[in-house]
């Protein structure tokens, strides 16, 4: 019987990070391209 409680918790919990969620998915974003940049491309990276 945790499953109720807990999904109220986690609808609650994606309510209030809603806002917070362009710039987490823009940090994701830059993170991601530096590990396309840093491993995939090393080529990139050299001077």
């Amino acid at each position: 019987m945790v499953e109720p409680v807990f999904g109220v918790l986690g609808a609650v919990a994606v309510a209030l990070a809603q806002p917070a969620l362009p710039y987490a998915l823009s940090f994701a974003a830059g993170a991601m391209i530096y590990v396309v940049v840093d491993d995939i491309i090393p080529e990139a990276n050299t001077k």
